[in-house]
């Protein structure tokens, strides 16, 4: 029988006590364990396990999620799962997703590293103060690859700070969703999808954006994450629990960190696969969101790539979901630098069998005003040239690819933010930007990615 949301309630207050240090060191041994007695690893240079690798990665995290449960941060409780459930989680989830309305709506269908069709591309702003927000989302939506719209993250809107907790907060994100809106409208697709909310930080502020004025049920998500090392809030849960009664689809992730408690690609795919399939049991969710970011806040360096790789191969051959990933770069926009990145996980993803893919965030994604709409037309140009690719040709690719920034991630060129790439009245890309994407085009060509456009 399927978990559900009461399950989960009545565990977060009977389950075994333990503080969360104790937890935290229980996980850490048990994950060790684990990955070691299934003898999982793959060389360096093979950025794509191969499939047995996957599968051994899924079953791993079957037993972690089994053996060790998540961890309620407000009861101080494990909300234990048994073997059955975690199975039965796998074994029912459907294979397709439809987001958004009308002729822009996106259906999310299972692909493999061989399909030849292209994961769906969503653009994603980034952090924007409000007198950017329109062109900068604007300059994704146009894009021809386009199929929607992970929401900017605004630090104010109507007058008021974007403070959580307060009602700025929920002005903000009541913003954010009107903005956006308007942006879907202008671009010619009033329909597309916007992934989540992202302008909120607490629960009040994200339930209240699917107001009349705000997000709807098949336009967007509920953000229902587990946190780093397999822990959940009620705040999380409640999320949960009012998107199953008002049919939202759940906005499925787990982030556990590349070098704290998992020490290295192995360890974090099977921490972090064992979170989502906890997470699944109860969310009822059909598609998620993966990642491979470290301490460094990167994503784009060999051993990211390695680890959500792994991730997304063991989802691809085990789980029927949809699997997105976030892109970014460590590189700022207007670069060579920042084109390698986005295309080196574009590639990774596409050949490891995701769904979909939002991003490409420069600079980390932490500056602000500093996303266009150029990394979104590289991420779509990519997927597009390298679908049905396969996991051989594509490590093959790869490791070319990563020779052409991989030194630099410590140092990465700051770049620039989006006025200064674009024309913020005509939202077109300066001659210069465009001139630096064909450059990087070029290179990225020679080594052997085949643009069709």
């Amino acid at each position: 029988m399927a978990v559900t949301i009461p399950d989960i309630q009545r565990r977060a207050l009977t389950g075994p006590v333990m503080e969360e240090d104790d937890f935290n060191l229980e996980y850490s041994k048990r994950l060790r364990k684990i990955v070691k007695g299934y003898e999982i690893a793959w060389p360096k240079e093979q950025i794509i396990p191969d499939g047995a690798t996957a599968d051994k990665i899924f079953q791993a995290a079957v037993d972690l999620i089994a053996e060790n449960g998540l961890f309620h941060m407000d009861t101080k409780r494990v909300v234990q799962f048994t073997r059955e459930e975690v199975i039965e989680t796998a074994a029912t989830r459907r294979a397709d997703l439809t987001l958004g309305e009308g002729k822009d709506a996106v259906v999310l269908r299972k692909r493999t590293p061989t399909s030849p069709n292209a994961p769906a591309v969503f653009g994603f702003p980034g952090i924007v103060t409000e007198d950017m927000v329109i062109p900068i989302t604007l300059s994704h939506a146009i894009e021809p690859t386009c199929q929607g719209i992970q929401p900017a993250i605004l630090q104010h809107a109507w007058g008021m700070d974007n403070k959580g907790g307060t009602p700025g907060e929920l002005y903000v994100v009541v913003a954010e969703s009107e903005y956006h809106r308007m942006v879907a409208r202008i671009a010619g697709k009033p329909g597309m999808t916007f992934m989540e909310p992202d302008s909120a930080t607490t629960p009040f502020a994200t339930i209240a954006s699917f107001m009349m004025r705000g997000y709807t049920t098949t336009g967007s998500h509920m953000p229902c994450h587990v946190f780093g090392d397999l822990k959940l809030s009620w705040e999380r849960l409640n999320l949960a629990a009012f998107a199953q009664l008002c049919g939202i689809p759940t906005w499925n992730g787990v982030f556990v960190i590349l070098g704290a408690y998992a020490r290295n690609p192995a360890e974090q795919a099977v921490a972090q696969l064992s979170g989502l399939l906890g997470l699944l049991s109860y969310t009822h969710g059909h598609d998620c969101i993966n990642s491979g970011s470290d301490l460094q806040g990167q994503w784009s360096g060999r051993e990211n790539l390695r680890a959500t790789a792994a991730i997304d191969l063991a989802l691809e051959r085990n789980l029927d979901v949809a699997v997105g990933n976030h892109i970014e770069g460590n590189a700022g926009a207007c670069t060579e630098m920042v084109f390698y990145e986005i295309a080196a996980q574009v590639l990774t993803y596409a050949a490891s069998g995701i769904e979909f893919y939002w991003g490409a965030g420069p600079s980390k994604g932490v500056t602000p005003n500093g996303s266009t709409g150029m990394e979104t037309r590289m991420m779509g140009e990519t997927a597009h040239a390298v679908a049905g690719i396969g996991p051989d040709r594509a490590n093959e690719l790869l490791n070319k690819v990563l020779g052409l920034y991989e030194g630099q991630l410590a140092d990465a060129p700051k770049g620039k933010i989006f006025p200064e790439c674009y024309d913020v009245t005509t939202v077109k890309p300066t001659a210069e930007y465009l001139q630096v994407f064909g450059k990087a085009k070029e290179q990225l060509s020679q080594l052997g990615i085949a643009f069709k456009y």
